[in-house]
């Protein structure tokens, strides 16, 4: 872009000497004055060739960028001047793609450099332009905007790709998403691809390096017409973004592959643009890009945006879930037992007292976390009520293994998937979007959670002495002041039956017990007794009534925290 007819003031040429100075402005082809010049022109022009790199002509410049400086003038210039080409080439065939009037027309870019695509849309008429990049050019984009007339929108954000997103920004809707020279960098090429798709309403335009091999080459004779990517050394920023979202992966598609990810997410009208060579010695470095405009024709969107549910999850668990649901019915597919043949004893009360809990903890957006889901049944419908619309999150805890020390637990594990059950009852309580479970040990995820993080932490798991015992030691440091720690399993005070008893019987998961309780919890019950003493709540201590009138205690402690 040659802006040699603006006047710059003193203020906006030390903004842009300083970002050329920071080694930020400095890649796409802009000459900004007689006297200062930016772009890899020659570099590409030359194959990167040692000993002629540069991309500064700026005779004033300081030491400090001295490697990058230039001084034939008129080759580097002319060298500019053919990239050009490119850029402005591909900005007309873009708008000549959407009808040759853009007026009315959104673009986003990732990797947007210093704009040039989306200040040259927009000097053609486009209505917005979006542009995402990892180096900060919000003070070129002002700059620019401010002198040509322009309205472009810089955010600050970077490609993750390990999560497949933008971050911190998001990028909006957009008529046309543009990704040039951008896929080559990614290791997750495919996965931006269904990024942009999914936010591009009538096109996309990508211009990259493609992969291309022979019918006879090896290792296989059919790589070209196959969908191919290949990956190239990692040669930068691995130690900035670390390995493997190396920034520099020299990442190929093969042009097969390119069109059948278009199509896949609904761009089937796929149009191959003229790269333009104004001279062969551009053939070295560009010989391997291809540029594609592709046209909308159906409403698709990927995996990407589909449901938190769906895309935390893999699709293999998805079909486990799916069987067994179907399994439920009568198909008898896995051989899972149904739910109604297996002994599940969360009572009623804890489930009702634990809610009351829950709905009394103060935080408008409540982080709760369970240890020992087993299969989420008892409380967990009402809790995901509780929690939905934005309300907070459910922590789930569990190995699914059962307790060691309960010989039921190991038989149903036998012929029983206790996650598959666990993620079919959050599937039908539409708690996958509330509930984030975390398949581990208790002690594994206290190492994860963040200590004083959590609302209310509830302990279900082993009802056993030592289990009880260390959970406690584990989870309370968890707890926010003013938050709960509960358990269940603490029917009587400790003084009601004698510490001599509790220790005697303390490695027994339950022994028989008359009145309110059929059955209590030596182990449970002295472990408590020993972490808080009497100053322990108990729901044993206040009686319920169920909605079908019948009077009911819980086996509830709790405390809170201060």
């Amino acid at each position: 872009m040659d802006l040699r007819h603006i006047d710059w003031n003193s203020r906006e040429l030390s903004i842009i000497h300083k970002s050329i100075a920071q080694r930020r402005f400095i890649y796409q082809p802009y000459i900004l004055a007689e006297d200062l010049e930016i772009g890899e022109g020659m570099d590409f022009y030359d194959g990167y060739r040692p000993g002629r790199m540069g991309c500064i002509y700026w005779p004033d410049a300081p030491g400090s960028i001295g490697d990058l400086l230039v001084t034939d003038k008129d080759f580097f210039r002319k060298c500019n001047a053919e990239w050009r080409i490119h850029y402005d080439r591909f900005i007309d065939n873009i708008v000549e793609k959407c009808g040759g009037n853009i007026a009315n027309m959104s673009f986003a870019e990732i990797g947007c450099n210093g704009g040039y695509f989306l200040f040259g849309l927009m000097l053609r008429g486009a209505a917005k332009c979006f542009g995402f990049d990892y180096t900060p050019f919000h003070d070129i984009f002002a700059v620019l905007n401010k002198r040509l007339g322009t309205s472009v929108h810089f955010q600050f954000s970077e490609w993750d790709s390990i999560y497949h997103r933008l971050t911190p920004a998001d990028m909006p809707e957009v008529d046309i998403a543009i990704c040039a020279a951008f896929l080559c960098h990614n290791p997750d090429p495919i996965y931006h691809l269904a990024y942009i798709c999914d936010r591009a309403k009538k096109g996309v335009f990508i211009w990259t390096p493609v992969i291309e091999c022979s019918e006879d080459e090896p290792p296989f004779a059919h790589w070209k017409t196959d969908l191919v990517m290949s990956f190239g050394t990692p040669r930068r920023h691995t130690d900035k973004l670390g390995w493997p979202s190396s920034f520099d992966w020299n990442m190929r598609l093969s042009v097969p592959l390119i069109k059948t990810c278009l199509r896949e997410a609904g761009f089937e009208e796929i149009h191959e643009l003229e790269c333009p060579v104004p001279d062969p010695r551009w053939m070295e470095i560009y010989k391997g890009f291809r540029a594609f405009y592709a046209k909308r024709t159906r409403e698709v969107k990927s995996l990407l945006s589909a449901p938190q549910d769906r895309r935390s999850r893999p699709a293999t668990l998805q079909k486990v879930i799916d069987d067994s649901l179907e399994i439920e019915g009568g198909s008898g597919k896995l051989n899972i037992p149904a739910i109604q043949d297996i002994k599940l004893p969360f009572l009623e009360a804890d489930a009702i007292y634990l809610i009351q809990l829950i709905n009394n903890v103060k935080s408008e957006h409540k982080l709760v976390l369970e240890v020992g889901s087993w299969t989420s049944t008892g409380s967990v419908s009402e809790i995901i009520k509780i929690l939905n619309g934005g309300r907070g999150l459910l922590y789930f805890v569990d190995n699914f293994r059962g307790c060691t020390n309960r010989r039921n637990h190991t038989e149903i594990t036998e012929s029983f998937d206790a996650f598959c059950r666990f993620m079919r009852t959050l599937e039908r309580s539409g708690g996958l979007d509330v509930v984030k479970p975390l398949m581990m040990s208790s002690g594994e995820a206290a190492k994860v959670i963040i200590d004083g993080s959590m609302d209310l932490v509830f302990l279900d798991a082993d009802h056993g002495y030592q289990a009880v015992h260390d959970d406690i030691r584990l989870w309370l440091p968890k707890i926010k002041p003013g938050g709960i720690l509960c358990g269940r399993g603490c029917e009587v005070r400790a003084e009601a039956l004698g510490l001599e008893l509790l220790r005697t019987h303390r490695h027994q998961y339950a022994i028989a017990a008359t009145g309110a309780f059929s059955q209590i919890h030596p182990g449970a019950i002295l472990a408590v007794h020993e972490a808080f003493g009497n100053s322990i709540n108990l729901a044993s201590e206040r009686a319920l009534k169920l909605p079908n009138g019948a009077v009911v205690r819980s086996s509830i402690w709790w405390v809170q925290v201060r």
